[in-house]
């Protein structure tokens, strides 16, 4: 039975540091080969035996069980100002191969898309590809309500002036 040794996708063999064995020593023969399948792959190997006198090199196909990679999403806490716009969350993930899908969550129930004033749960997920395991991440989305009004601009009126006729002039954003 040959020796298995478990990788990752994309990892060259010089980054594998194989199991020491007390009679002798296993080496890849093309260290800067890189490990582009899934699952067994067969690469080439020498077993240099420390007596030579007795034993002889031994030129052998070696399987490596390469693992997916993990994905990662990068994506935080977001709060952002009512603007009557679809709010898109800013994600990513650490790999080109995947799509993100977004969940969204307002008051216990799925909704569509992140628009109206409220806190969203969101739940970001990278399916699993042929290279990258699933993964999910979960983040808070806080939409808040904009000012109808500045504030501090100051508001001018004739005596007399009926409220309905004062331009109050909306904040812009």
């Amino acid at each position: 039975m040959r020796p298995v040794v478990s990788a990752n996708y994309n990892q060259k063999l010089s980054e594998i540091t194989l199991e020491k064995l007390a009679n002798g020593v296993i080496t890849f023969d093309d260290l800067n080969y890189i490990l582009n399948e899934i699952g067994n792959v067969l690469v080439d190997a020498t077993f240099t035996p420390n007596d030579q006198e007795n034993y002889n090199i031994i030129h052998f196909k070696l399987t490596i069980n390469v693992l997916k990679l993990d994905s990662v999403i990068t994506a935080s806490n977001q709060e952002i100002t009512f603007n009557n716009q679809v709010y898109k969350v800013a994600a990513n993930t650490n790999n080109q191969e995947q799509t993100l899908e977004f969940i969204y969550t307002l008051n216990g129930k799925v909704v569509p898309e992140i628009k109206e004033v409220g806190t969203y749960n969101v739940v970001i997920v990278a399916k699993e590809s042929a290279h990258y395991n699933e993964a999910r991440k979960e983040i808070v989305v806080t939409v808040n309500p904009k000012q109808a009004i500045d504030p501090d601009k100051e508001i001018r009126a004739v005596y007399g002036t009926k409220l309905s006729e004062i331009n109050f002039n909306e904040v812009e954003g």
